[in-house]
């Protein structure tokens, strides 16, 4: 997916923000999220994609204010979103004030069917006056309700895994790297995240799917289009084979995007039914949304 990965410490951004940053990949749509046992209404299946070319690059230097209603909820207009107008209204403080800094938010947790485990994810914005040097990465962890035992689940997509070989996020800068849960399984015994991956200063973004086995401790990444440069848009289980992985796929520009069905193991077929579902409980805790630390 992404061709220029990486050249690590020498990288430098050179090519305007204005696409991903701004969220304008895609027309904005209603969000729906996770609801339990509640089949998801796919009006993303074979809709049109159209860019929105709206530099909030030059709006952030000129102006830091922006307004909130004409940020998109998401990048990918996904109908799971990651926090973007948070982390577009923070970095116009940042970039407002010429401070650098980090901020952190916390997602709502998505409890499985059984009530025994939940998923959530803590968002890390490492700041910059400079756009194209700040950093989006998370960490996502599930918790034991009955024990209160952590685990970190992490995703094996192409940034995630060049993270893991860096020292530091700073070797990459623009790195956008957010896992969220999106649906368990009926019987809990699976959970399904959003890894978004891509960076401020191009128009690379994508989804890929990370699915973690209970029983076993094992997590499988799964994405339609390992070796091209489409964009991918993560829509939940399939709702016909609920051990497949729905997602949206195709190119910017294309009037419709297929629904590709993935299996666990990296199979990728055209799915005949869209439909997707999804299951879990939201939860709000007190610690949920922004954790600003001064």
């Amino acid at each position: 997916m992404f061709k220029r990965l990486l050249p690590h410490r020498w990288f430098q951004p050179t090519i305007s923000l204005c696409c991903l940053l701004a969220g304008c990949f895609l027309t904005t749509t209603s969000s729906v999220y996770a609801q339990s046992d509640t089949i998801v209404p796919n009006d993303m299946a074979h809709g049109s994609v159209s860019p929105r070319v709206e530099s909030f690059e030059s709006e952030l230097e000129t102006d830091p204010q922006i307004d909130p209603f004409a940020i998109p909820d998401d990048p990918l207009d996904s109908p799971y979103p990651v926090p973007w107008k948070w982390l577009i209204e923070t970095q116009g403080e940042f970039s407002q004030k010429q401070t650098t800094g980090s901020r952190y938010y916390r997602s709502q947790a998505l409890v499985s069917p059984d009530g025994k485990y939940a998923a959530y994810t803590r968002i890390q914005l490492t700041a910059t006056p400079e756009l194209y040097q700040s950093r989006v990465t998370s960490v996502m962890f599930v918790e034991n309700l009955e024990t209160g035992e952590l685990q970190v689940i992490r995703a094996d997509s192409p940034l995630a895994k060049e993270l893991k070989a860096v020292q530091s996020d700073e070797e990459i800068p623009g790195i956008m790297s957010i896992l969220m849960p999106v649906s368990w399984s009926e019987n809990g015994d699976r959970l399904l995240s959003r890894q978004l991956e891509g960076f401020f200063n191009t128009s690379d973004a994508s989804d890929y799917g990370v699915i973690w086995e209970r029983k076993t401790n094992e997590t499988k990444t799964v994405t339609p289009s390992p070796d091209s440069h489409n964009t991918s848009i993560l829509l939940g289980w399939n709702h016909d084979r609920n051990d497949e992985v729905l997602f949206k796929t195709g190119s910017l520009g294309e009037e419709n995007w297929p629904v590709a069905s993935v299996t666990p193991n990296g199979k990728v077929f055209l799915a005949n039914n869209p439909e997707s579902i999804t299951y879990g409980k939201l939860m709000t805790q007190s610690w949920t949304g922004n954790q600003t630390l001064y």
